[in-house]
């Protein structure tokens, strides 16, 4: 229920900010894709066959994004974070 709830948090923030709209509505796969890339998974995946860690590592991905984005941040400005600054650390 957990993960549902952060994940719902994120949708969210992507509707709200209007990003879905401008990724002619595909901003939440794309964010989707773009997290799970991120950790080596599949762009694609069955959140429920996964372990409690790698649901962790998913979940604080996505409330990062959903900062950034709250930050007014760009799609390419978040994914440039994410695939360098974020992974180098």
């Amino acid at each position: 229920m957990q993960g549902k709830l952060l994940r719902r948090s994120l949708t969210d923030a992507i509707k709200d900010s209007g990003e879905n709209e401008r990724m002619h509505g595909f901003g939440y796969s794309t964010y989707s894709i773009m997290i799970n890339k991120s950790l080596g998974l599949p762009s694609k995946v069955d959140r429920d066959s996964l372990s409690s860690e790698l649901l962790e590592k998913i979940a604080r991905r996505e409330n990062l994004v959903q900062s950034l984005i709250a930050e007014g941040k760009t799609y390419q400005q978040i994914k440039s974070f994410i695939e360098n600054d974020f992974n180098a650390a």
